[in-house]
């Protein structure tokens, strides 16, 4: 029987970003460009039309090729297609559930808010080392460098 895991993804996201490298770079020299026609105050010419179609159709490639870059990283990462990205991420980098990595999303939102502006850039939950569910306690214990919190599933931290 055929499973998702069996596939190898990390060649095509490989194949994908060499694509989007030189697309990144025509779009860079593009947008040069046409600064130097701004800076002459030429907004109008057929030249500058012409860069920002250019500009416009590169711009329709990178979607398309970031929404596929994207979701190649989630699948490499290990976070499932069907969740909010930013669950899936937390789920598959703690061996979280995805009720566990809500909770840990939510309860940390409003955590955020009673923090002062100081602790908020020192606990952004991207620094979290280690976050485990407590069954027990019906809570996750989230770490820190310096302290740990429980997030309880009634909402508590």
């Amino acid at each position: 029987m055929f499973k998702i895991n069996d596939i190898d993804f990390e060649p095509v996201l490989k194949e994908v970003r060499e694509i989007m490298d030189p697309l990144y770079v025509k779009h860079e020299c593009l947008h040069e460009m046409l600064q130097e026609f701004y800076g002459k105050k030429d907004f109008e010419s057929d030249t500058v039309n012409y860069l920002l179609r250019k500009i416009d159709e590169l711009n329709g490639r990178m979607d398309i090729l970031r929404d596929v870059r994207d979701y190649l990283t989630n699948m490499v990462a290990g976070v499932p297609f069907y969740v909010d990205t930013r669950v899936g991420m937390y789920m598959a980098r703690f061996g979280l559930t995805e009720e566990q990595a809500q909770l840990l999303v939510d309860v940390y939102k409003e955590h955020r808010r009673s923090m002062g502006s100081e602790d908020r850039k020192k606990y952004l939950l991207a620094a979290a080392h280690k976050v485990r569910w407590v069954q027990e306690e019906n809570c996750l214990h989230v770490h820190f460098g310096d302290t740990w919190w429980h997030y309880s599933a009634d909402g508590w931290w």
